[in-house]
Protein backbone atom coordinates (compact mmCIF):
# COMPACT_ATOMS: atom_id res chain seq x y z
CA UNK A 1 0.00 0.00 0.00
CA UNK A 2 3.09 2.25 1.19
CA UNK A 3 4.07 1.84 -2.82
CA UNK A 4 0.55 3.10 -4.16
CA UNK A 5 1.29 5.73 -1.42
CA UNK A 6 4.30 6.93 -2.98
CA UNK A 7 3.51 6.13 -6.71
CA UNK A 8 0.47 8.67 -6.63
CA UNK A 9 2.42 11.21 -4.85
CA UNK A 10 5.59 11.37 -7.09
CA UNK A 11 3.13 11.49 -10.37
CA UNK A 12 1.25 14.60 -8.17
CA UNK A 13 3.91 16.41 -6.41
CA UNK A 14 2.56 19.53 -7.64
CA UNK A 15 -0.42 18.90 -5.44
CA UNK A 16 1.59 17.42 -2.64
CA UNK A 17 4.52 19.13 -2.08
CA UNK A 18 2.65 22.89 -1.07
CA UNK A 19 0.65 21.08 1.67
CA UNK A 20 4.33 20.05 3.02
CA UNK A 21 4.64 24.01 3.20
CA UNK A 22 7.34 24.50 0.19
CA UNK A 23 6.28 28.12 -1.67
CA UNK A 24 7.59 26.66 -5.02
CA UNK A 25 7.44 23.70 -7.02
CA UNK A 26 9.13 23.51 -10.23
CA UNK A 27 9.06 20.73 -12.77
CA UNK A 28 10.12 20.19 -16.59
CA UNK A 29 7.43 22.42 -17.94
CA UNK A 30 8.77 25.61 -15.78
CA UNK A 31 12.46 24.37 -15.98
CA UNK A 32 12.36 24.22 -19.64
CA UNK A 33 9.86 27.50 -19.86
CA UNK A 34 12.46 29.72 -17.57
CA UNK A 35 15.51 28.70 -19.74
CA UNK A 36 13.85 29.29 -23.12
CA UNK A 37 14.81 24.92 -24.01
CA UNK A 38 13.29 22.86 -26.71
CA UNK A 39 11.47 19.42 -25.17
CA UNK A 40 14.27 17.75 -26.07
CA UNK A 41 16.30 19.18 -23.07
CA UNK A 42 13.91 16.29 -21.11
CA UNK A 43 13.96 12.92 -20.60
CA UNK A 44 11.54 10.62 -20.17
CA UNK A 45 11.19 11.59 -16.50
CA UNK A 46 11.93 15.17 -16.31
CA UNK A 47 15.03 17.44 -17.55
CA UNK A 48 18.23 17.06 -17.62
CA UNK A 49 20.20 17.28 -14.42
CA UNK A 50 22.05 19.96 -16.13
CA UNK A 51 19.27 22.16 -16.48
CA UNK A 52 17.94 21.03 -12.86
CA UNK A 53 21.64 22.28 -11.49
CA UNK A 54 21.21 25.39 -13.24
CA UNK A 55 17.50 26.43 -12.00
CA UNK A 56 19.24 25.84 -8.70
CA UNK A 57 22.10 28.04 -9.34
CA UNK A 58 19.90 30.95 -10.34
CA UNK A 59 17.47 30.46 -7.36
CA UNK A 60 20.78 30.83 -5.26
CA UNK A 61 21.92 33.76 -6.84
CA UNK A 62 18.99 35.86 -6.93
CA UNK A 63 18.21 34.91 -3.19
CA UNK A 64 17.38 38.08 -1.12
CA UNK A 65 16.39 35.67 1.84
CA UNK A 66 17.86 32.29 3.33
CA UNK A 67 16.31 29.54 0.75
CA UNK A 68 15.56 25.98 1.36
CA UNK A 69 15.42 23.90 -1.86
CA UNK A 70 15.30 20.16 -2.71
CA UNK A 71 16.36 18.88 -5.53
CA UNK A 72 15.32 15.32 -7.39
CA UNK A 73 17.58 13.97 -9.90
CA UNK A 74 16.41 11.79 -12.24
CA UNK A 75 18.42 10.61 -14.86
CA UNK A 76 20.09 7.40 -13.22
CA UNK A 77 16.35 6.23 -13.53
CA UNK A 78 14.82 3.73 -16.42
CA UNK A 79 15.25 3.88 -19.28
CA UNK A 80 18.42 5.39 -18.14
CA UNK A 81 18.85 8.07 -21.05
CA UNK A 82 21.35 10.68 -21.45
CA UNK A 83 21.31 13.95 -23.64
CA UNK A 84 22.34 13.43 -27.04
CA UNK A 85 25.01 15.81 -27.18
CA UNK A 86 26.78 14.53 -23.57
CA UNK A 87 30.58 13.95 -23.68
CA UNK A 88 31.66 12.11 -20.59
CA UNK A 89 35.39 10.51 -19.83
CA UNK A 90 35.63 6.81 -20.27
CA UNK A 91 35.39 5.02 -17.13
CA UNK A 92 36.04 1.29 -15.98
CA UNK A 93 34.19 -0.52 -13.19
CA UNK A 94 35.85 -1.41 -10.22
CA UNK A 95 37.30 -4.97 -10.09
CA UNK A 96 35.56 -5.15 -6.44
CA UNK A 97 32.01 -4.95 -8.60
CA UNK A 98 33.12 -7.16 -11.32
CA UNK A 99 33.93 -9.76 -9.26
CA UNK A 100 30.73 -9.55 -7.54
CA UNK A 101 28.53 -9.17 -10.79
CA UNK A 102 30.89 -10.55 -14.04
CA UNK A 103 30.65 -9.07 -17.30
CA UNK A 104 28.31 -5.42 -17.00
CA UNK A 105 24.91 -5.99 -19.05
CA UNK A 106 23.24 -3.80 -20.92
CA UNK A 107 21.80 -2.16 -18.72
CA UNK A 108 24.39 -1.63 -15.67
CA UNK A 109 26.59 -0.11 -18.55
CA UNK A 110 23.40 2.61 -18.83
CA UNK A 111 23.47 2.61 -14.95
CA UNK A 112 26.75 3.66 -14.76
CA UNK A 113 26.87 5.94 -17.65
CA UNK A 114 23.86 8.02 -16.33
CA UNK A 115 25.07 7.78 -12.45
CA UNK A 116 28.35 9.36 -13.59
CA UNK A 117 26.38 11.97 -15.52
CA UNK A 118 24.27 13.15 -12.40
CA UNK A 119 27.46 12.97 -10.29
CA UNK A 120 29.54 15.06 -12.85
CA UNK A 121 26.56 17.72 -12.92
CA UNK A 122 26.70 18.01 -9.60
CA UNK A 123 30.44 18.68 -9.57
CA UNK A 124 29.57 21.47 -11.65
CA UNK A 125 26.95 23.07 -9.88
CA UNK A 126 29.21 22.75 -6.67
CA UNK A 127 32.26 24.15 -9.10
CA UNK A 128 29.93 27.12 -9.91
CA UNK A 129 28.65 28.12 -6.68
CA UNK A 130 32.19 28.15 -5.40
CA UNK A 131 33.43 30.55 -7.97
CA UNK A 132 30.46 32.97 -8.05
CA UNK A 133 31.11 32.87 -3.45
CA UNK A 134 27.84 31.05 -3.06
CA UNK A 135 28.98 27.49 -1.49
CA UNK A 136 30.66 29.70 1.72
CA UNK A 137 27.62 30.55 2.61
CA UNK A 138 25.52 27.29 1.77
CA UNK A 139 25.06 24.33 3.74
CA UNK A 140 24.68 21.28 0.76
CA UNK A 141 23.82 17.82 1.32
CA UNK A 142 23.61 15.33 -1.21
CA UNK A 143 21.91 11.09 -0.78
CA UNK A 144 20.56 8.52 -3.14
CA UNK A 145 18.26 5.85 -3.95
CA UNK A 146 19.75 1.75 -2.81
CA UNK A 147 21.58 0.20 -5.52
CA UNK A 148 19.10 -3.04 -5.61
CA UNK A 149 18.06 -2.13 -8.95
CA UNK A 150 21.51 -3.13 -10.02
CA UNK A 151 21.77 -6.65 -9.75
CA UNK A 152 24.63 -7.02 -7.49
CA UNK A 153 24.23 -9.26 -5.27
CA UNK A 154 25.54 -9.07 -1.83
CA UNK A 155 25.82 -12.01 1.03
CA UNK A 156 24.14 -12.99 3.69
CA UNK A 157 26.47 -11.28 6.06
CA UNK A 158 26.52 -7.70 3.71
CA UNK A 159 22.81 -7.07 4.72
CA UNK A 160 23.49 -3.88 5.36
CA UNK A 161 25.14 -2.98 2.22
CA UNK A 162 22.37 -3.94 -0.20
CA UNK A 163 20.32 -0.80 0.79
CA UNK A 164 23.19 1.35 1.83
CA UNK A 165 22.96 4.73 0.68
CA UNK A 166 25.80 7.73 1.37
CA UNK A 167 24.51 11.03 2.39
CA UNK A 168 27.28 13.66 1.74
CA UNK A 169 27.21 17.32 4.22
CA UNK A 170 29.06 20.23 2.64
CA UNK A 171 29.06 23.08 4.77
CA UNK A 172 31.44 26.69 5.67
CA UNK A 173 33.69 26.16 7.85
CA UNK A 174 32.38 28.35 10.13
CA UNK A 175 29.87 25.82 10.77
CA UNK A 176 31.74 22.29 9.81
CA UNK A 177 34.61 23.18 12.90
CA UNK A 178 31.02 22.88 15.10
CA UNK A 179 30.29 19.43 14.74
CA UNK A 180 32.00 16.22 15.49
CA UNK A 181 30.28 13.80 13.41
CA UNK A 182 29.90 10.31 14.46
CA UNK A 183 30.20 8.28 11.20
CA UNK A 184 28.92 5.27 12.62
CA UNK A 185 25.77 6.28 13.84
CA UNK A 186 23.14 4.63 11.92
CA UNK A 187 19.72 5.89 10.31
CA UNK A 188 18.00 6.49 7.17
CA UNK A 189 16.36 9.33 4.71
CA UNK A 190 14.20 10.33 7.68
CA UNK A 191 17.16 11.62 9.33
CA UNK A 192 18.22 13.89 6.00
CA UNK A 193 16.19 17.15 6.53
CA UNK A 194 16.11 17.27 10.35
CA UNK A 195 20.21 17.02 10.06
CA UNK A 196 20.29 19.85 7.22
CA UNK A 197 18.39 21.71 9.75
CA UNK A 198 20.79 21.39 12.89
CA UNK A 199 23.59 22.19 9.98
CA UNK A 200 22.08 25.23 9.37
CA UNK A 201 21.16 26.63 12.88
CA UNK A 202 17.16 25.64 12.87
CA UNK A 203 17.73 22.69 14.84
CA UNK A 204 15.12 23.04 17.57
CA UNK A 205 12.85 20.42 16.29
CA UNK A 206 9.83 22.81 15.79
CA UNK A 207 9.45 21.52 12.45
CA UNK A 208 6.47 18.83 11.45
CA UNK A 209 7.61 15.39 10.60
CA UNK A 210 10.12 12.72 11.41
CA UNK A 211 13.36 11.47 12.07
CA UNK A 212 16.46 13.33 14.25
CA UNK A 213 19.62 14.78 13.36
CA UNK A 214 22.36 12.88 12.67
CA UNK A 215 24.37 15.18 14.58
CA UNK A 216 22.79 15.80 17.63
CA UNK A 217 24.10 12.90 19.89
CA UNK A 218 21.27 13.06 22.29
CA UNK A 219 18.84 11.63 18.90
CA UNK A 220 17.90 8.03 19.58
CA UNK A 221 19.82 6.59 16.06
CA UNK A 222 18.24 3.96 14.22
CA UNK A 223 16.48 3.36 10.86
CA UNK A 224 14.66 1.43 9.09
CA UNK A 225 13.05 0.93 5.22
CA UNK A 226 9.46 -0.34 4.38
CA UNK A 227 11.25 -3.42 3.06
CA UNK A 228 11.72 -4.84 6.83
CA UNK A 229 15.31 -3.65 7.90
CA UNK A 230 15.66 -1.91 10.77
CA UNK A 231 18.97 -0.71 12.17
CA UNK A 232 19.93 0.45 15.53
CA UNK A 233 23.32 1.17 17.83
CA UNK A 234 23.11 -2.44 19.21
CA UNK A 235 21.41 -4.95 16.92
CA UNK A 236 19.67 -5.04 13.10
CA UNK A 237 16.45 -6.51 12.71
CA UNK A 238 15.04 -8.35 9.78
CA UNK A 239 11.24 -8.48 9.81
CA UNK A 240 9.40 -10.98 8.08
CA UNK A 241 6.04 -12.37 7.70
CA UNK A 242 6.31 -14.88 10.06
CA UNK A 243 8.16 -13.28 12.33
CA UNK A 244 11.51 -11.44 13.52
CA UNK A 245 15.01 -12.43 12.38
CA UNK A 246 17.42 -10.66 15.69
CA UNK A 247 21.12 -9.85 14.46
CA UNK A 248 24.30 -8.29 15.99
CA UNK A 249 26.99 -6.07 15.06
CA UNK A 250 29.92 -7.95 14.09
CA UNK A 251 33.63 -6.53 12.10
CA UNK A 252 33.44 -3.12 12.20
CA UNK A 253 29.31 -2.90 12.28
CA UNK A 254 29.08 -3.84 8.60
CA UNK A 255 28.38 -7.57 8.60
CA UNK A 256 26.06 -9.01 11.19
CA UNK A 257 25.42 -12.52 12.68
CA UNK A 258 22.48 -14.16 14.52
CA UNK A 259 21.55 -13.31 18.27
CA UNK A 260 19.26 -13.28 20.36
CA UNK A 261 16.03 -10.83 20.68
CA UNK A 262 16.25 -8.82 23.98
CA UNK A 263 14.45 -5.77 25.00
CA UNK A 264 16.75 -3.55 22.66
CA UNK A 265 15.23 -5.21 19.84
CA UNK A 266 11.73 -4.62 20.41
CA UNK A 267 12.52 -1.27 21.21
CA UNK A 268 14.00 -0.34 18.11
CA UNK A 269 10.87 -2.52 16.34
CA UNK A 270 8.17 -0.39 18.07
CA UNK A 271 10.03 2.47 17.05
CA UNK A 272 10.64 1.96 13.32
CA UNK A 273 6.93 0.80 13.32
CA UNK A 274 5.90 3.73 14.49
CA UNK A 275 7.84 5.75 12.23
CA UNK A 276 6.38 3.87 8.79
CA UNK A 277 2.54 4.64 10.53
CA UNK A 278 3.66 8.47 11.07
CA UNK A 279 5.17 8.49 7.49
CA UNK A 280 2.06 6.91 6.12
CA UNK A 281 -0.43 8.88 7.95
CA UNK A 282 1.85 12.49 7.05
CA UNK A 283 1.51 11.19 3.41
CA UNK A 284 -2.48 10.24 3.50
CA UNK A 285 -3.12 13.53 5.14
CA UNK A 286 -1.24 15.67 2.64
CA UNK A 287 -2.72 14.01 -0.41
CA UNK A 288 -6.37 13.84 -0.02
CA UNK A 289 -8.60 10.73 -1.55
CA UNK A 290 -5.77 8.35 -0.53
CA UNK A 291 -6.68 5.69 1.99
CA UNK A 292 -6.08 6.29 5.23
CA UNK A 293 -2.88 3.92 7.16
CA UNK A 294 -4.00 1.49 9.62
CA UNK A 295 -2.56 2.19 12.71
CA UNK A 296 -0.69 -0.37 14.60
CA UNK A 297 -1.43 -1.07 18.05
Amino acid sequence: ARDNVLGILMNDLGEFLPRQGFIEVAGQDEILAEQRLPASAAGEWGVWDEHLFAAAARRLRDARKPQFMILFTTTNHPPHELPAAVRLPSIEAPPELLRRIGKLSEVQHKQIRTYQYACHEFGGFLRQLEQEGLLERTVVAATGDHTIGMGIPFPSREVLLERAVPLLLLAPEAIREQFEPDLTRPGSHQDVIPTLLHLSGNGDGSFRGIGGSLLDESHFAYGYNPGGLLIGEEAVLLEFDVGLGTMRWFDSGIRVMPSGETLAHRDLLLRCRAGLTLTDWILSEAAPGLPEPAFAE
